[in-house]
């Protein structure tokens, strides 16, 4: 082996299959945060994987800026589901504030489908 062989960079996409991860998507970015609030919502948003937590982080800022205005939270959440519809993926307590907050959900993402 030739001298610094051994020292070579390993493609990102290698080194996260090599560590169980999936490498990030164009557009997407990671950080490690600090999250101070009640115990059970800090141990839930433990236990969630990183890209369902960030759909909920998503979901959570949604809130809080159209907390005032439900017509345009439903609005976007509505986009936000649609979003999720694309990519497969709606869980259940989105499902659940969707539903809340009258968004209608395409008949294959309805409970029980």
């Amino acid at each position: 082996m030739p001298r610094g062989e051994h020292l070579r960079k390993i493609p990102r996409a290698e080194r996260a299959r090599r560590l169980g991860q999936t490498p990030l998507s164009p557009g997407e970015a990671s950080e490690t945060l600090q999250v101070r609030g009640p115990e059970r919502v800090v141990q839930a948003l433990k236990a969630l994987p990183p890209a369902e937590r960030g759909r909920t982080a998503a979901l959570g800022l949604v809130a809080r800026d159209y907390w005032d205005d439900p017509e345009k939270m439903k609005r976007e959440l509505a986009e936000i589901a649609e979003l999720l519809y694309r990519l497969e993926d709606l869980p259940r307590p989105v499902r659940w504030l969707l539903a809340r907050l009258g968004v209608r959900l395409p008949p294959i993402l309805e409970e029980g489908a």
